[in-house]
């Protein structure tokens, strides 16, 4: 009915303007009264999602006009393909479509007419603005919109068929509510999410106006997943405008993307969504990875539909299978089925009620009146617990098997890894003689993270192959769950000193979590945090930088940038940037990371001990010892009152705060905190094991402020064997034993040795512009490698 032209206003106000005029010849009572309407709802509603009017009045031909927003944009899906925005960018674009498409519902208009080219998407800057236009058939639910009367004839199509409600194919006009513009969301929705309609529109138009209506009303669409897989070769196109292949596509859309179509494209609309803004509360669940409402309909459900449809063909059934199979054996199969479900859920609650009782004898030492006035502390109540499960559940090797792998993951929670691994050792060999047990894949997963915590880190490494080979078996090569263990041997291969085989895995684990999530899923973010780790130890800094910021993007994208899912990847990133020249950005990053932690975990939880280590250490490595000493000292009291004295992660920070202490010349604490980290981790870690090697170079590096000389070469020659044999010392380890080596060398006055010392340092990336000034390299000055290994540095 009418045309649109973009506009210059010059008054009041100077702007660009789209001007929508009633078409010459067009000024029918109807159409004069359509556009009116259309005026006055625009009129009413005041939304950033919709487009707004300026103006209105009458041309010097007669003709009505209105000004109205200008928006330079494109129907949103077309918008979409080209952006190739993912699944999780389209739903938070179209849910400022439903916002907008429920301000227009609360101000009692109906739009009628929503689709892709109605909804147009412009960016702004770095952000894309969705505006919905075209009220032009739109209708009011409690008031009027124009003093002329405004009808719709019996018989008239009001809107577009591809993207109506069934209600709307009735063409009577009588029985549409909000619930209209719900479905045409929908199918919107759909077609974001698959690339199609859920009915193909030349279909639709060659069938028949007849067939076309009885489809729209009685046919259910394929679900948008199935609809994405049956493509062909359109299915890799729709696919690669999402950014991902079609296999993850499908998986993506699979579940409760599909349930949320379904339920807004329901027949009837009395299970339908009933608002727009219940539409959009669905979708918020789903990318807040929250259960959805939206559900597959029952079972009973679809069968009173087809029986609606097919009463006398369903009746006519009927009757012949009662006549052949007979009610008898009807009876027979069903009691039989319910004796066996009763015995199931039987059996359950049972199961269920031994082990709450079981848990509850654990707790009772924890009672004033059975502790009898004495702390208990948590290890008293595992190992208390461990004798009851010792003593009372030897005719339960099922329950008995999960209560000691839970025991099992609690001890190695606590640091307690011998008492862990021989918890989840037993757990295995019981479940090996529970046949078809589904736990021992987890099992052999946790036992080979705890042998990885004490440095066996073959055995880790066969373990986690034989968790693989049985989660392949039970799941698939493809499965997600996969993905999982297969970063476990990331890990492992890491620590291992083996960097080419921990890239290989993890960049397989991040494929198979891309296929099964989608390429922006925060579970994609985790396995890229671990990848960036990787790149960073064989010194390949840009890429473990922008891996970092992608898994960062990730996270903040899909969860919020206050979410403490980003703190490992913003602490890594910090301490990246603070060792290459940017210490600000990386400071300011990594007391985000310690404000999150501390406003979600509280002041003095024990994973704020790692954070409050990394930052002071990183700052120590600076040389912004007064900055670093606070958080260093922090750290150190947060993680002995929560695990005690005997823990890696005390003995970590231990040494952290040491060097620092001897590098403000504090020697006799730094000693004292040096000799007692290096007797803790050999007692609980082993002799062999990389943090026993790291306590023996910070006890080289305090002998060598307080000249003990020999001590300090005794010291740091036997970290680098344990570097050797372990093969498991990460880069910086070994520069920094390396170093200490060349300073001791120095100091002895052995040039020789200090010089080859120093060149395996810098192999190793040694990297400190401060060298030319340190006193234990003084006799190397002059000599032309140490010169130009200083201006290296510079």
């Amino acid at each position: 009915m009418g045309e649109v032209f973009e506009a210059q206003q010059e008054t009041p106000v100077r702007r660009r303007v789209a001007l929508k005029l009633i078409k010459p010849g067009m000024g029918t009572k109807q159409v004069l009264v359509r556009f009116e309407a259309e005026r006055q709802a625009l009129a009413l509603m005041d939304h950033p999602s919709i487009a707004r009017v300026f103006d209105a009045g009458t041309s010097q031909e007669g003709r009505p006009y209105f000004a109205m927003e200008y928006v330079k944009g494109v129907p949103i899906t077309s918008f979409c393909d080209k952006q190739r925005l993912g699944i999780t960018e389209r739903l938070k674009l179209f849910l400022r479509v439903c916002d907008g498409v429920q301000h227009a519902h609360q101000k009692g208009i109906i739009h009628r007419d929503i689709k892709p080219s109605n909804v147009l998407v412009a960016l702004r800057g770095e952000e894309a603005a969705p505006k919905i236009i075209d009220f032009g058939v739109a209708k009011a639910t409690d008031q009027r919109l124009t003093e002329r009367t405004l009808s719709t004839e019996i018989g008239q199509i009001v809107g577009t068929p591809e993207y109506m409600s069934p209600e709307q194919s009735e063409m009577t006009g009588l029985d549409i509510d909000t619930r209209s513009d719900v479905y045409s969301l929908g199918v919107v929705f759909y077609e974001l999410m698959s690339g199609e309609l859920p009915f193909d529109g030349k279909q639709l138009h060659k069938v028949g106006f007849p067939e076309f209506v009885r489809r729209i009303q009685e046919d259910a669409p394929d679900k948008p997943s199935t609809r994405a897989r049956s493509l062909g070769s359109a299915s890799e196109t729709a696919a690669s405008r999402r950014g991902m292949r079609p296999e993850a596509l499908y998986r993506q859309l699979r579940g409760e993307l599909d349930w949320i179509a379904m339920r807004a494209l329901e027949k009837d609309r009395t299970r339908r969504y009933g608002s727009a803004s219940e539409l959009g509360a669905d979708i918020e669940r789903y990318l807040r990875h929250e259960p959805v409402v939206a559900g597959p309909p029952s079972r009973a459900y679809r069968l009173r539909k087809f029986v609606r449809r097919h009463t006398i063909g369903v009746a006519l059934t009927a009757m012949t299978a009662l006549l052949v199979i007979g009610s008898g054996l009807a009876l027979g199969i069903q009691a039989r089925r319910i004796a066996q479900e009763r015995d199931r859920a039987n059996q359950e609650s049972a199961r269920s009620r031994r082990i709450a009782a079981f848990l509850e004898s654990i707790f009772e030492v924890s009672d004033p009146a059975s502790a009898k006035g004495e702390v208990v502390t948590a290890r008293e109540i595992l190992d208390r617990g461990l004798e009851k499960i010792e003593s009372e559940l030897t005719d339960e090797p099922g329950i008995r098997a999960s209560l000691m792998a839970t025991m099992g993951r609690v001890y190695a929670n606590l640091g307690l890894y011998q008492p862990a691994r021989a918890l989840l050792e037993k757990t295995i060999e019981i479940q090996g003689a529970v046949p078809g047990h589904a736990e021992v894949g987890e099992n052999l997963f946790d036992l080979a993270r705890v042998m990885h915590e004490l440095g066996d880190y073959s055995r880790a490494r066969s373990l986690l192959e034989e968790a693989l080979r049985i989660q392949e078996h039970r799941l698939g090569p493809t499965h997600a769950d996969v993905a999982r263990v297969v970063n476990g041997l990331a890990i492992v291969a890491r620590s291992s000193g083996d960097p080419k085989t921990a890239r290989i895995m993890l960049e397989r684990a991040i494929r198979l979590k891309e296929d099964a999530f989608g390429p922006e899923h925060p579970e994609v973010a985790s396995s890229l945090n671990n990848l960036a780790l990787v790149l960073d130890s064989v010194g390949d800094v840009a890429a473990a930088r922008s891996t970092l910021e992608r898994a960062l993007r990730i996270l903040e994208a899909a969860r919020g940038p206050e979410d403490p899912s980003i703190v490992g990847p913003a602490n890594n990133l910090g301490q990246i940037l603070m060792r290459n020249g940017e210490p600000a950005t990386g400071r300011r990053l990594m007391e985000r990371a310690l404000r999150i932690d501390e406003r979600v975990l509280g002041p003095d939880h024990p994973g704020l001990a790692q954070d409050l280590d990394l930052l002071g250490t990183s700052l120590l490595e600076t040389g912004d010892h007064a900055a670093a000493r606070p958080y260093l000292e922090r750290a150190l009291r947060i993680a002995e009152t929560a695990f005690g004295r005997d823990h890696p992660q005390v003995t970590g920070i231990m040494n952290n705060l040491a060097v620092l202490l001897t590098r403000i010349g504090e020697y006799p604490d730094a000693g004292r905190l040096a000799v007692a980290a290096l007797e803790i981790d050999g007692r609980i870690l082993g002799t062999s094991h990389p943090s026993y090697a790291t306590a023996l170079t910070t006890l080289g590096e305090v002998q060598l402020g307080t000249g003990e000389l020999d001590d300090a070469g005794r010291n740091l020659a036997q970290a680098r064997q344990v570097c050797e044999r372990s093969r498991a010392c990460d880069r910086r380890l070994t520069a920094g034993i390396a170093y200490g080596l060349a300073r001791s060398s120095s100091r002895s006055r052995d040039r020789a040795a200090a010089l080859r010392h120093l060149r395996e340092a810098v192999g190793a990336g040694f990297h400190d512009p401060r060298l030319a000034d340190e006193p234990d390299l003084a006799m190397l000055r002059g000599d032309p490698e140490f010169d130009a290994v200083v201006a290296l540095m510079r």
